[in-house]
């Protein structure tokens, strides 16, 4: 997810309309670069293809030992 911080308009990369190396916010028109200070990361969203949901919070099970079964 992604601010621009000059009108304050957040949405992921795909929502900012894209020409070339350049973005454009759909809300106040500006064009951006990647590199813009006035563009922020805000968080990050996965994106499941099979069911076209997203998530902020992925639980990752670990196949290492818990502490108790590690004895």
């Amino acid at each position: 997810m992604f601010e621009h911080t000059t009108c304050g308009f957040v949405d992921v990369a795909a929502g900012f309309d894209a020409a070339d190396r350049y973005l454009s916010c759909p809300k106040c028109d500006e064009t951006l670069t990647t590199a813009d200070d006035g563009l922020t990361c805000v968080a990050f969203v996965l994106h499941c293809p099979e069911c076209d949901r997203r998530f902020d919070d992925v639980a990752i099970p670990s196949l290492a030992p818990q502490s108790a079964e590690a004895d």
